[in-house]
């Protein structure tokens, strides 16, 4: 059995829709075989050269990638370096190998706006002022759905003066709000799509005006212990928001 690039995403593209909804997979049947399922070798085989052939595709110098099947097989691979050719400690990149869970902590925050949604405490037509007012020039103009999917046009605070200068620094949500919310977008809500993690720094305090709670203690209740990534160890709540 051969998969191509395009079924291998699939695969993890399901495998990662099944963490976020909190969707278990299907369970084998109980017996008294306590022996441990395993991926069969072609593929496995197959899975690891679709993630060689994503790998001349990406712009980076090694992936890693894992899936979990029904029976409790798991399947994991590593291609590339750790590091571009000529730094220092570069080395063959292995799937044991950890990484910054950095940008995907936006999908979890995006779950707990959904589910704020999905009980009416927010509305995705709501506008950033309604919750935040004063938080932003333009927030009368810019939506919680802009927010979500990176319309809304407010600059990177990442790339600002400011942050630059204490790039180490700890910072609240409101200060790295303050940092861009007199600054001209770099569209006009809805215009065009430009990714930038104000928008979620937006999205954080949206969920706090809509709880009255913090809203890492939100996610926890919501997002992480619903689906088992505290106990697991997966995320430690303690975790920065990206």
């Amino acid at each position: 059995m051969l998969l191509n690039t395009e079924a291998f995403r699939v695969a993890l593209f399901v495998t990662v829709l099944m963490l976020l909804t909190g969707c278990p997979a299907e369970q084998p049947a109980e017996d008294d075989d306590d022996s441990v399922a395993e991926v069969p070798p072609e593929l496995a085989t197959a899975l690891q050269g679709a993630l060689e052939e994503m790998l001349d595709e990406a712009p980076a110098t090694g992936l890693t990638a894992a899936i979990e099947f029904a029976d409790g097989a798991v399947w994991r691979g590593a291609a590339g370096f750790t590091h571009p050719e000529g730094v220092d400690g570069r080395r063959e990149i292995a799937s044991e190998d950890l990484f910054n869970i950095a940008s995907i902590t936006k999908s979890f925050m995006a779950g707990l706006i959904l589910s704020l949604v999905e009980e009416n405490l927010v509305a995705l037509e709501d506008t950033f002022e309604t919750w935040v007012p004063q938080g932003h020039a333009r927030g009368g103009d810019i939506t919680v759905r802009q927010l979500l999917i990176h319309t809304a046009g407010v600059p990177e605070y990442i790339a600002t003066a400011g942050f630059q200068g204490n790039y180490g620094g700890t910072w609240t949500d409101q200060e790295l709000l303050a940092l861009v919310s007199d600054l001209d977008l770099v569209n006009e809500p809805g215009a065009t799509v430009a990714y930038s993690n104000s928008h979620f720094i937006m999205l954080a305090l949206v969920a706090e005006a809509a709880t009255g709670i913090a809203w890492r203690d939100e996610l926890a209740e919501r997002v992480l212990l619903i689906l088992s990534l505290v106990e697991e160890n997966l995320v430690a709540l303690e975790d920065t928001f990206e």
